[in-house]
């Protein structure tokens, strides 16, 4: 019986694992006469697929006899502390219900890391790694042809946002008096496409270093690497190159699978130079510092930086969990300041952010929490395991302080508490059991 339970179960989390990227959802509430995405509440698709295998997962634990498994409770401790927060700032948060919808959120995503931590080294990862791989690919076609269309396929039910030249608030490069819009998959933007394509390349190049390369790979690699350009994410396209250019570099240094690296090596100069000569003049524009300085993007992060801090030094123990962009609103409503409604949105800046809703003790046992998993991947791994999770998890924190699509939007929270605890479990595995 409890075989069949488990083969339902990892059948709803590959599941999870391809509609991930999707926004399907129904709206349970919102707040305020106009939508804002950051005063509203959701249930998803994903909610409901989790919902499920958590499900068979405890009544696996109940009435088997695998139980899960701790080798220390450290991490349980430092999360611990964060869940009791969080719980705790709904009560003094500015908007209660935001706040407690915000931290059901947060206890759903630290079960999702708990979950993952205990149970992937139970499922196939290759498997689990075929499924994250056409989801990737899935992604990238939709980019592909979204980029080239300039517009959405209408796919709404896998939660495809509308794209169009004439919407505003849709990412747009200005390009010789154009409006080019980047592409977005079905995620909410595109910086947050390219984090996830970004991971399915980077462990794509890993599987092949590992397994070998085929000739079948060659299309879902390019696939997945256009795709990636496509969104024109600048900071997670730069990552994800000097991620790859480490990785590439080690293999040489360590002398080993020579002939794969050479030959990832030529496919990615080969797929460059397409993607350059379709897009290169767009991709100079897009790229170009004394632009990228200057923009729109760059100037609404530090608005939204000098908001936070100014609020953070009001309320150094925070304004409760997810409730940064009401109390925004209010400030500024106060003192007669008017915005367009797209403006009001987090704080760019993931570390800043939680510091604004859950104090500055908060941002203390995230970052407790951030440096405990940084040690077991410079502790627990060798070789090519600890280069690939090393690099996905700077590149994490990097992206931290200049997003907030961890903390704010589901796709990104499921990837990183998802990534998170699939690490934990991988170390875990490591470590010696205690007698």
């Amino acid at each position: 019986m409890s075989k069949k339970i488990f083969l339902i179960e990892k059948f709803f989390v590959c599941l999870f694992v391809f509609c991930l990227p999707w926004q399907t959802r129904l709206i349970l509430f919102k707040q305020g006469v106009v939508f804002n995405e950051w005063q509203s509440g959701f249930f998803y698709l994903t909610d409901l697929l989790f919902g499920a295998f958590l499900l068979l997962w405890l009544v696996r634990i109940f009435t088997g006899k695998n139980k899960p498994v701790f080798e220390n409770f450290r991490l349980e401790i430092i999360l611990g502390a964060f869940w009791l927060l969080g719980g705790a700032s709904v009560f003094f948060a500015f908007d209660r219900v935001l706040g407690a919808y915000s931290f059901v959120r947060l206890t759903e995503l630290l079960l999702i890391f708990f979950y993952f931590r205990q149970n992937f080294k139970n499922f196939s990862a290759e498997n689990l790694f075929v499924v994250f791989l056409l989801a990737g690919v899935f992604q990238a076609v939709l980019a592909i042809g979204q980029f080239f269309k300039q517009a959405s396929f209408g796919l709404k039910w896998l939660g495809e946002a509308p794209l169009s030249r004439d919407i505003a608030g849709v990412a747009k490069i200005d390009f010789l008096g154009q409006k080019i819009i980047r592409a977005y998959g079905t995620f909410p933007h595109p910086n947050l496409l390219a984090i996830f394509l970004a991971v399915v390349l980077l462990v794509f190049v890993a599987y092949i270093l590992k397994r070998g390369f085929q000739s079948w790979q060659i299309a879902p690699l390019g696939i997945v690497y256009l795709g990636l350009l496509t969104s024109f994410a600048r900071l997670a396209i730069i990552l994800t190159l000097v991620a790859l250019i480490l990785i590439f570099g080690y293999e040489l240094w360590r002398k080993i699978n020579r002939k794969r690296v050479l030959g990832l090596m030529f496919l990615f100069v080969v797929f460059s130079a397409l993607a350059f000569s379709f897009v290169g003049n767009v991709v100079r524009q897009r790229f170009n510092v004394s632009q990228t300085i200057n923009s729109q993007a760059v100037d609404l992060r530090v608005y939204y930086n000098k908001i936070g801090w100014e609020v953070f030094k009001q309320n150094p123990w925070g304004v409760g969990v997810g409730n940064f962009v009401p109390v925004f609103k209010n400030n500024l409503n106060r003192l007669g300041v008017k915005l367009d409604d797209w403006m009001f949105q987090p704080i760019h800046n993931l570390y800043l952010l939680i510091a604004v809703e859950l104090g500055f003790v908060g941002v203390v046992v995230f970052l407790w929490f951030l440096w405990e998993m940084l040690r077991r991947i410079l502790s627990d791994f060798r070789g090519e395991l600890r280069v690939l999770f090393l690099l996905i998890f700077c590149a994490f924190l990097i992206q931290g302080f200049f997003d907030h699509y961890f903390w704010t939007l589901q796709q990104g929270r499921l990837i990183f508490w998802a990534v998170l605890g699939i690490m934990a479990g991988y170390s875990d595995e490591k470590r010696p059991l205690a007698r």
